[in-house]
């Protein structure tokens, strides 16, 4: 079950969320675990929005096909009549009538368009995964350092799907390859304008 999300519970989700995704990515990727530390968590903070945009779409589009509601967290939704629980618990002086319109911004510009984008494509399990991974070791991972750019696994990826397309008997997938990219890449800008929009809730102190 599901329950309305407020503020002090959102940044020690994100903090559990963070730190399972080093540990699926050191589970899942060997080149990975062979990375230092401080690797690890650079790669992750770097692709952290976009892999928790899939991953919470992935649940909406399942759970709450038909409305506004989005999941952030597994156990949190967030909607249009949410809002106001979201700052209940705020114990700071704020202007909650500018937080609240600063908030429902961010999700129809972010939050929401996402799952749209998502919905519209409707990824399969193995998609999916290929997303996840494509976000991990993204461009933006490979540029990090020279050793990163030899062991990035983007290829990879692409190869699987290639070989689950062909399994399928399904021929002329590459508009179907061309969709995925496009979702990928909207939720890579989507993570850009979400960190502005988090920059702009923090000289508002409407965040820490």
């Amino acid at each position: 079950n599901f329950v309305p999300m407020v503020y002090p519970t959102v940044i020690s989700n994100e903090a559990i969320f963070f730190y399972s995704l080093i540990e699926f990515a050191k589970a899942a990727f060997d080149d990975f675990k062979s990375l230092s530390k401080e690797v690890q968590i650079l790669i992750v903070k770097g692709s952290f929005h976009v892999l928790n945009g899939l991953d919470g779409n992935y649940r909406a589009v399942h759970y709450f096909p038909h409305d506004d509601t989005v999941t952030p967290t597994y156990t949190m939704y967030c909607n249009s009549a949410t809002v106001p629980e979201f700052f209940a618990d705020r114990k700071q002086e704020f202007n909650i009538d500018e937080a609240m319109r600063m908030l429902m911004k961010c999700g129809e510009r972010n939050l929401l368009a996402d799952k749209r984008n998502f919905a519209r494509i409707l990824p399969s399990n193995e998609e999916f995964c290929a997303l996840l991974g494509l976000s991990l070791w993204s461009e933006q991972t490979a540029s990090l350092n020279e050793h990163l750019t030899e062991i990035s696994a983007r290829n990879r990826f692409l190869a699987n799907l290639h070989k689950v397309y062909a399994r399928r008997g399904k021929a002329n997938y590459a508009t179907r390859l061309g969709e995925l990219m496009c979702v990928l890449v909207k939720f890579e800008k989507m993570s850009m304008t979400l960190d502005e929009d988090i920059e702009v809730c923090r000289i508002m102190k409407i965040f820490p």
